[in-house]
């Protein structure tokens, strides 16, 4: 998700802040990389996507392939089934 996206849904930095339950100052200083440009911190990603009911969605990048899925769920390994 962009910045602009988070931006336009919620309408204002206070309303995103109010959201997360964080300053709009963090925002404003936080969120922005060294050249000025704002973006979505991941983990803020991970809650606004949730707060959202998935009207924003994380960047691709972020999610996990459903294989590494399936083993963290297994515990770091296939279990196999025994006959």
């Amino acid at each position: 998700m962009t910045y602009d996206e988070v931006l336009e849904f919620f309408g204002t930095q206070v309303q995103i802040g109010n959201a997360l339950g964080i300053k709009q100052s963090a925002i404003s200083k936080a969120w922005r990389n060294k050249d000025g440009v704002f973006f979505v911190p991941d983990h803020y990603q991970y809650q606004l996507e949730i707060i959202t009911a998935g009207k924003l969605r994380i960047d691709e990048h972020l999610r996990r392939p459903r294989n590494e899925v399936q083993q963290v769920a297994l515990g770091g390994s296939e279990r196999r089934q025994h006959s």
